[in-house]
């Protein structure tokens, strides 16, 4: 649920927040069409909700978060280096998401996906947190060891 629930609403909020706090802001809100729209949709949600759901359930939320933030990360230092962009490397940076957001809509998600691996929390760490887990696994951590 951290994924692809909590996630999306954050980058939507942030994305909004981002924006919104520009001193062009007049200036670049006549632009925005349906694409910063359907992004940014997330934020008009519950805030009281959304609250609960962050204050309850941190631990994995932030670890997606970091690892959003390692992943744009890529895409700032593969378009902001030293030298200009390659254009071959951009490129396969949108065709790898492409492929996976069609294998994705087609239902055929495989672990890992079709780009490297990263440590995330498992399932049961993203739907309950760190207690959840604790309690669904007799207490066991990710080695076996009871704690």
């Amino acid at each position: 649920m951290a994924a692809v629930s909590h996630l999306p609403f954050l980058l939507s909020v942030a994305l909004i927040g981002c924006t919104s706090k520009s001193v062009n802001w007049a200036d670049i809100a006549p632009l925005a069409s349906s694409g910063f729209d359907g992004i940014t949709r997330l934020a008009s949600g519950d805030p009281v909700m959304h609250r609960d759901i962050c204050l309850s359930n941190p631990e994995p939320i932030v670890a997606w978060i970091d690892a959003f933030i390692r992943e744009l990360h890529g895409v700032r230092l593969l378009l902001g280096g030293e030298s200009p962009p390659d254009g071959g490397v951009v490129e396969d940076l949108f065709q790898k998401a492409y492929v996976a957001r069609e294998l994705w809509k087609n239902g055929d998600v495989q672990p890992g996906g079709t780009q490297a691996q990263i440590e995330i929390p498992s399932m049961t760490e993203s739907m309950f947190g760190t207690i959840g887990r604790k309690l669904l696994t007799g207490g066991q951590e990710k080695d076996g060891k009871t704690r």
